[in-house]
């Protein structure tokens, strides 16, 4: 599926190929980490990430997810471990290896993601779309 986005705030794919017992996926390189890591930092300053900053980075995360919604895309792993940094402080979702196509006539409701950032209705296994990105 990656291999067929084409957004500013997609991670790019660039090659992949099998090991033995793994499978490995080149992409563009994120030289400044995720985003989780971007917070540790100015946690460890005690310092708050400033809001025309936060602003920024609002602006490219709704960009991101509405272009994956618009295709029909649900990521199903949105948390700050996920969203890389690049230079410029320029955001891109990553690690979509659970992403599915969202569609009307399949009903999805596995328990799949990081426990912390599940919505509701996949904790339940009920039946989610694309909204269980916002959650």
């Amino acid at each position: 599926m990656l291999k067929n986005i084409n957004c500013d705030y997609i991670i790019r794919y660039i090659d992949s190929f099998k090991e033995t017992h793994y499978s490995v996926i080149i992409t563009e390189y994120c030289e400044n980490g995720d985003l989780k890591k971007l917070i540790n930092e100015y946690k460890s300053l005690n310092k708050l990430i400033p809001d025309e900053l936060l602003t920024d980075y609002f602006n490219q995360l709704i960009n991101g997810l509405c272009y994956l919604h618009q295709n029909n895309i649900m990521h199903r792993d949105v948390k700050p471990e996920n969203i890389f940094v690049l230079e410029k402080n320029q955001l891109k979702y990553g690690d979509l290896g659970i992403s599915r196509m969202a569609t009307s006539s399949r009903k999805l409701t596995q328990l799949v993601g990081s426990t912390n950032y599940m919505s509701p209705e996949v904790v339940n296994e009920k039946d989610y779309d694309c909204k269980c990105d916002v959650w």
